[in-house]
């Protein structure tokens, strides 16, 4: 009886998630949409956006929105700004270069947000993990000024005297000043006169200090 009734609960909680969310939405074929051709378009709901409709498209061929170019795949707000798509050629944005298979997203005041790089990418001296490129692959975040927010490394690599683990689980997040602000640690190392275990996750402050977990 208990099985049952945790399988009702899950049935009605994903039935209220998805009416919440406005159901699915049937694909539209060969569509035309702000000037734009679709071989196939979808909207909805944003679920990291309160109150966005969007739409996810794959486009029947390359097109320009706002000095890039994209392919493939193209996710835009209903104001017509783009929030990722794949881009076709290769682009500086933000004063980032973004090689061509390079998905990238955008925030509402069309700031660069994030990047998932086709193969590994040197961002602000960072080597950044790159997946093959694609809205699935690893993320690179930034903040609004441009400045690297958050990465995966390909390999273990010293961040600012301390070994960072470098792979698909662990990211190494940086504050807007550079300074590192959360890491996995590759090796033991000591921190502000603390000895610190290999495997730990460290938070320090912007100005490197230890903070408590």
């Amino acid at each position: 009886m208990k099985t049952i009734s945790i399988v009702a609960i899950l049935l009605f909680a994903f039935a209220a998630w998805f009416l919440a969310n406005g159901g699915f939405h049937s694909w539209q074929y060969q569509q035309t949409v702000d000037g734009i051709e679709y071989k196939r378009i979808r909207f909805e709901k944003s679920r990291t956006e309160a109150g966005v409709t969007y739409s996810i498209g794959h486009l029947a061929e390359q097109v320009e929105v706002d000095d890039l170019i994209y392919k493939g795949w193209l996710h835009r707000r209903e104001d017509g700004s783009v929030s990722g798509g794949l881009t076709a050629e290769d682009a500086t944005v933000n004063g980032i270069k973004v090689p061509t298979d390079t998905w990238v997203s955008f925030d509402r005041d069309g700031q660069l947000a994030s990047c998932r790089f086709p193969a590994n990418q040197t961002i602000q001296k960072h080597k950044c993990r790159g997946t093959g490129g694609g809205i699935m692959g690893a993320v690179v975040v930034f903040y609004p000024s441009g400045s690297l927010k958050e990465f995966f490394a390909p390999n273990n690599v010293v961040v600012q005297d301390i070994p960072c683990k470098g792979d698909l689980f662990n990211s190494i997040q940086l504050h807007e000043n550079q300074r590192l602000k959360q890491c996995t640690l590759s090796a033991p190392t000591t921190v502000n006169h603390r000895d610190l275990a290999k495997g730990g996750r460290i938070n320090l402050d912007d100005d490197g200090h230890l903070l408590a977990k």
